[in-house]
């Protein structure tokens, strides 16, 4: 008997210590009133696989600034974006629904998180109705000042400071 009791006690503490190398941590969600940085913005595009723009008025089912989180992952934590004395863009995004010089599609301007003591930082945009996107960014002293250099879209890169001027991308729905 005490064999067993043994047994069932080695047996339950391998099974408790276990845990899977993909799991993601468990995120907090909060409020953040973000202070948006001016010289840093994304461009970005909602288009379908056959090239509808997602945020055109004339769409059906376009995408409506209601449906739309922001979200910054800040020190592991999942805070949604919200500042009431950012008048024009409160929730860290802006929608223009018509194209402006090189990009042709209507674009969400998105202020994302930045940190100064950090050279990698997250933002997950969360649309009502469509799978969430983490845009993770990277950044580097550049003549005494921190610039974003890269931007990955659920991993990959998606803009380069070498290659493109504009942060611009598009996200295929």
């Amino acid at each position: 008997m005490k064999k067993l009791i043994i047994i069932l006690i080695l047996v339950c503490s391998i099974f408790t210590s276990c845990k899977k190398d993909n799991e993601e941590p468990v995120i907090e969600e909060e409020t953040y009133e973000a202070i948006f940085h001016p010289n840093l913005k994304f461009y970005i595009s909602f288009l379908t696989n056959d090239s509808v723009d997602l945020l055109d008025l004339s769409t059906s089912n376009y995408i409506k600034e209601e449906n739309v989180d922001i979200y910054y992952i800040i020190d592991g934590k999942r805070k949604r974006v919200y500042n009431p004395n950012q008048t024009e863009i409160p929730e860290g995004f802006y929608l223009h629904r018509n194209g402006v010089n090189e990009i042709k599609y209507c674009y969400m301007r998105l202020y994302p998180y930045w940190p100064n003591d950090k050279s990698r930082a997250t933002t997950i945009i969360s649309i009502k109705g469509y799978n969430e996107d983490r845009l993770d960014y990277d950044f580097e002293l550049i003549d005494g000042e921190n610039k974003c250099t890269k931007i990955y879209y659920n991993n990959e890169l998606v803009w380069s400071n070498s290659s493109q001027t504009t942060r611009y991308f598009i996200i295929i729905k």
